[in-house]
């Protein structure tokens, strides 16, 4: 088929459309139809919208009308730059692989088990989208990162997403579901310099996995839910400052050398945490329980201990404990800073 006979057909009422290749099909109107296994077809512009595709490569759709298709199957080498995909989504699990999505609409989308490889994403927006168990990340070792730069995930629900060495910089976090979100290896990390984390939800298994690279000034925006399970957790040295850990259960955790200055840690479960060498300065402790912690040379100055338990708690050394610490807060069997037992 040329471009003539897909318009004739279309206008007749043909709405399925299959094995077509090589053809200029700039601008033409194909919605609600079923289209797939296009090779080296141009649809700059075309509108697409309610439609079933699938199984495209080398295909353009720039600036086209997808909004509320269908897509699934295999989409290779597909330019999508500009385009409408808004309210997108499919049934089964889709592929794009070497696709360009730079400055995509692809607010509303609704995915589930999605694989993007090299691709290009570059300014799209991914506001209001829900995916489930979407993998984002180069196929091959020493490809550069996966370009998720200044996207937009605002109220995105990316449960179950795996981001591996991708370039997160100056994108947007804004109120998205975060749970179960993997951020890479500590030997292949992300790039998430300047990201907006504000109102961002993280359950413990995304939390474990948050990268060590998230700019300090960004953690007190992000929301951790109250009796979050964090037992056992291996922050050591980490950058913790200005975190809610309100409520959060952080039992035996490894909070070692931690820097906490500002956090809030009010009604906190830090029973036989290691606390050794931690920076509390300004940390709100209100009612938290720090029976058994091993607090020795932490830094306590300026923290708020009303009503917090140190029942068994070590503080040998520690610093910054004054005579208001030690009417407000519960100590008991409790090694003091300089050796004795209260």
């Amino acid at each position: 088929m040329n471009r003539q006979d897909v318009i004739d057909a279309y206008q007749a009422g043909q709405r399925t459309f299959r094995d077509l290749e090589d053809i200029d099909l700039t601008g033409v109107d194909l919605s609600h139809s079923l289209i797939e296994y296009l090779e080296n077809v141009l649809l700059e512009g075309a509108d697409l919208s309610y439609s079933e595709i699938s199984n495209l490569k080398n295909v353009c759709l720039q600036g086209a009308n997808l909004s509320h298709a269908r897509l699934e199957f295999d989409f290779e080498g597909v330019d999508f730059q500009r385009a409408n995909l808004s309210h997108t989504g499919g049934n089964w699990a889709a592929n794009f692989d070497d696709c360009d999505l730079r400055e995509a609409n692809l607010s509303d989308t609704n995915w589930y088990e999605v694989r993007f490889e090299n691709c290009c994403f570059t300014g799209a927006n991914f506001s209001n989208a829900r995916f489930s168990q979407v993998s984002w990340g180069p196929d091959r070792s020493g490809q550069p990162l996966l370009d998720l730069r200044q996207v937009n995930f605002t109220n995105a629900n990316l449960y179950d997403a795996y981001f591996d060495e991708c370039n997160l910089s100056q994108s947007t976090f804004r109120n998205a579901n975060l749970s179960g979100v993997s951020f890479g290896s500590d030997s292949f990390s992300c790039d998430l310099t300047g990201v907006s984390w504000e109102g961002a939800v993280l359950d413990s298994d995304s939390f474990r996995y948050f990268p060590k690279t998230v700019d300090p000034s960004e953690l007190g925006a992000i929301i951790l839910k109250p009796g979050l399970d964090l037992s056992g957790i291996d922050l050591q040295n980490r950058q913790l400052i200005y975190l809610n850990f309100s409520k959060v259960n952080l039992t035996g955790a490894n909070l070692r050398d931690a820097n906490l200055r500002d956090a809030n840690l009010t009604d906190a479960n830090l029973r036989d945490a290691n606390l050794t060498g931690a920076d509390l300065t300004d940390a709100n402790l209100r009612g938290a329980n720090l029976t058994g912690a091993n607090l020795t040379g932490a830094n306590l100055t300026g923290a708020n201990l009303t009503g917090a338990d140190l029942t068994g708690a070590n503080l040998t050394g520690a610093l910054g404990l004054t005579e208001k610490h030690l009417k407000e807060a519960i100590f008991a069997n409790t090694i003091m800073p300089n050796g004795t037992l209260l």
